[in-house]
């Protein structure tokens, strides 16, 4: 992991960490940090995006039963797929933007919401 890390310091350096349960991936990087030696809480921001939890308001309005990954793809009418880490992370993506901008026509991939974001004000 730590060598891993250095590769990727230029994009998580601090960055919001957003994903399907990214507490647990944040306790992983943090690891990583510590044997590095690495000054963690000015790498990484503490904040973090869960986006199944970003569903709540369709759990509350009774169109979905879980706050999962795999209950929004199935909401969404996503492909079911395989578990896989990169597969994970693009229709973690798609949620995302589903979820936050609803309705909107947005570009698909995942160099798209890197786009998105950094036009944001």
């Amino acid at each position: 992991l730590p060598e891993m890390l250095i590769e990727m310091y230029d994009l998580i350096h601090m960055s919001i960490l957003c994903g399907s349960n990214p507490f647990f991936d944040y306790s992983f990087i943090k690891a990583g940090c510590d044997a590095l030696s690495w000054d963690f809480p000015r790498l990484l921001s503490y904040h973090k995006i869960d986006v199944p939890t970003l569903g709540i308001k369709l759990l509350l309005e009774g169109k979905i039963e879980k706050i999962k990954q795999a209950t929004l793809a199935e909401f969404f009418g996503m492909v079911k797929q395989e578990h896989r880490a990169m597969a994970d992370v693009e229709q973690c993506i798609e949620q995302f933007k589903r979820l936050t901008f609803p309705g909107e026509q947005l570009p698909s991939g995942h160099d798209a919401l890197s786009d998105l974001l950094s036009q944001a004000p």
